[in-house]
């Protein structure tokens, strides 16, 4: 996880906003496998608003269901579930089938949390 940070703070040293939000999105991924329910939240919040800044719709929904993962593991299954229909309402739309998919997985752990 450092190399993503110390590969993070030279994104946002170059000003490389699309790289940034993808290594913000990798690294709350990471964090999320460690455990590390607050930092993921807050790498995957961030990756959010930047794409939605950048207007990159793939990786925006990839950083809602992120979020979405963050808020079921840390026990706010409610918060989850309405996050994870938004994002699969938004990647239906953009024809994304496989963040669909992801966002259906969300749902049933959700739903049987």
């Amino acid at each position: 996880m450092d190399t993503a940070r110390r590969a993070l703070a030279l994104t946002r040293s170059t000003r490389d906003q699309r790289a940034q939000a993808e290594l913000l999105f990798t690294l709350g991924d990471a964090l999320l496998k460690a455990n590390s329910l607050t930092e993921a939240e807050r790498c995957f919040g961030e990756a959010y608003a930047l794409c939605e800044r950048l207007s990159y719709p793939l990786l925006r929904i990839r950083a809602g269901l992120g979020l979405a993962r963050a808020e079921l593991a840390a026990g706010r299954g409610a918060k989850a579930l309405l996050r994870a229909r938004a994002m699969r309402a938004e990647a239906v739309t953009a024809d994304f089938t496989t963040l669909a998919e992801e966002a259906d997985q969300i749902l049933v752990s959700a739903l049987t949390e």
